[in-house]
């Protein structure tokens, strides 16, 4: 499902392979990164970490515009159907 101007990466995720790293002022760009939350998987060709806003487990992080969201069941995209709904 590629995403939309409306659809948000969710709130929370690991990152579980990425192609390398570079590293910037306060942040750390995943290249070719693969991310996963509950149900879903995200791939992005770059997923940056905000190091700069960190506050406890709260880290701020944007992917590339080209990111891609799927999903491991069809219960996980009505979960987050529903979730984007809020």
């Amino acid at each position: 499902m590629p995403a939309s101007e409306n659809d948000e990466p969710p709130k929370n995720g690991t990152i579980v392979t990425c192609a390398s790293l570079r590293f910037e002022k306060n942040a750390i760009v995943f290249i070719d990164a693969t991310l996963e939350s509950a149900g879903e998987r995200i791939t992005a060709t770059e997923a940056t970490v905000q190091l700069d806003k960190v506050s406890g487990l709260d880290v701020s992080w944007n992917l590339s515009e080209d990111f891609k969201l799927t999903f491991k069941t069809a219960e996980a995209k009505q979960h987050f159907l529903k979730e984007q709904k809020r």
